[in-house]
C-alpha cells in the first residue's frame, strides 16, 4: 500500500452528505464492520512501528464536510479499522469535518462486533472531529479503543465561535492495551483536543484513566488533554475550557482518584494563564468555588504525601501536567 504519511486515508464504510438546508438524521440502529482483507506490506514513509500483516485500515461512518444533523440511539461497533494514532491510518467509528452535529445516547465501541468474533479484538478509535463548528455529545459512552480517543483537531482553523460540548458521557478503556502488539500506539488521554481555540464545555462526565503504559515520564496519559500540533500558526488564542462537576477516576493511582488531571502541552492555553483559559467548578450546575490549578512537574505519579503537602483535594484543585 502506498500512502503518504499524514495524508488521511479516505476509504470508509459509509459517507453521509448534508448541509444546513438538508440536515440528516441517523437513529435507532447498529453500525459495525467486519475485518477487511489482510495487507502484508506498507509504504516506507509510514512510521509508528506498524505491524503487518493485519486487516486493511478504513474509516467508519464519515459525515462529509459541512454536514449538519443528529445521531440518536446508535451503537457503533468497530465500524472502522485503525492502525495508528495519527494520519494516515488514525481511524474511528465516526469522523466529521467542519460540521454541526449533535449525538444523543450513543455507544462508541472500538471493538470488533461479537457477530464476527466472540473474542472482540479492538479495531478503532471512538470518535474524530476536525475543525468542527458545533459538536455536542449527550449521554453517550466511548470505550475500548485500540489506538487514539475522542479526538478533535482544529489545526490551522483559528475561527472563533466554535463549540465542543460533552454532557453526561463516559470514557474508559482508551488505548490501554498497546494495540495488541500491532504497533502505531501513543498513550492517548481519553479526551483530547488539538490546536484548538474553541469553547470546550464539559459537564458531569465520567473519565477513567486505565492506561498503565508510558514511554517516558511526560508520556503519561491524564483525563483530558489539550495539545498543540503543527506549526506556530495553529497556536491561536481565545480558547476556553469549562468543566462542571464530573467523576475523574484513577484506578491505577488511588491517591489521585477523584482529582481531575489535565495534560497541556506548551501553547496559548498555558501562556495566556490558567486563570484565563481553564475554568473548573465542583458541581454540574456550575455552583461552588472555582478550583485552582496544581502544576505538578515531579516524577509520576505524585505521592499521597506530596498531594497532602500541596493542600490539594478533589474539591479544591485540579492537577496540570505540562508535556
Amino acid at each position: 500500500m502506498r500512502q503518504d504519511a499524514f495524508a488521511p486515508n479516505q476509504m470508509g464504510m459509509m459517507r453521509i452528505d448534508s448541509d444546513a438546508s438538508n440536515p440528516f438524521f441517523m437513529g435507532g440502529l447498529t453500525v459495525r464492520a467486519a475485518n477487511q482483507n489482510m495487507l502484508t506490506t506498507i509504504s516506507s514513509d509510514i512510521t509508528g512501528n506498524v505491524v503487518v500483516p493485519q486487516p486493511a485500515p478504513h474509516q467508519g461512518v464519515v459525515f462529509y464536510s459541512g454536514g449538519k444533523g443528529v445521531v440518536s440511539h446508535v451503537r457503533f461497533e468497530g465500524a472502522g479499522k485503525a492502525w495508528m494514532s495519527q494520519p494516515p491510518f488514525e481511524m474511528a467509528n465516526v469522523t466529521s469535518n467542519r460540521a454541526r452535529i449533535s449525538y444523543y445516547n450513543c455507544d462508541f465501541d472500538g471493538r470488533l462486533s461479537a457477530a464476527y468474533d466472540s473474542s472482540r479484538p479492538r479495531k478503532c478509535a471512538p470518535w474524530m472531529g476536525n475543525d468542527e463548528y458545533e459538536s455536542r455529545l449527550f449521554d453517550s459512552w466511548m470505550h475500548h479503543s485500540n489506538v487514539s480517543r475522542y479526538a478533535a483537531n482544529d489545526e490551522g482553523q483559528g475561527e472563533s465561535g466554535r463549540v465542543y460540548a460533552i454532557t453526561r458521557c463516559k470514557f474508559e478503556r482508551i488505548s490501554d492495551n498497546l494495540n495488541d502488539g500491532k504497533g502505531g500506539v501513543t498513550n492517548a488521554t481519553p479526551v483530547g483536543w488539538e490546536s484548538t481555540n474553541a469553547e470546550l464545555i464539559v459537564t458531569d462526565i465520567i473519565v477513567s484513566q486505565d492506561n498503565p503504559n508510558s514511554a517516558a515520564q511526560g508520556d503519561r496519559a491524564q483525563h483530558l488533554q489539550i495539545t498543540h500540533v503543527g506549526d506556530s500558526s495553529s497556536d491561536t488564542a481565545g480558547g476556553r475550557l469549562r468543566i462542571y462537576g464530573g467523576s475523574f477516576r484513577q484506578p491505577l493511582f488511588p491517591q489521585l482518584d477523584g482529582i481531575l488531571c489535565l495534560r497541556l502541552t506548551p501553547s496559548r492555553w498555558v501562556t495566556d494563564g490558567y486563570a484565563n483559559t481553564v475554568f473548573v467548578y465542583p458541581n454540574a450546575d456550575g455552583s461552588g468555588t472555582r478550583k485552582q490549578p496544581w502544576v505538578y512537574t515531579g516524577s509520576w505519579p505524585p505521592s499521597a504525601a506530596q498531594i497532602a503537602a500541596a493542600g490539594v483535594t478533589k474539591d479544591t484543585h485540579y492537577l496540570v501536567r505540562n508535556s
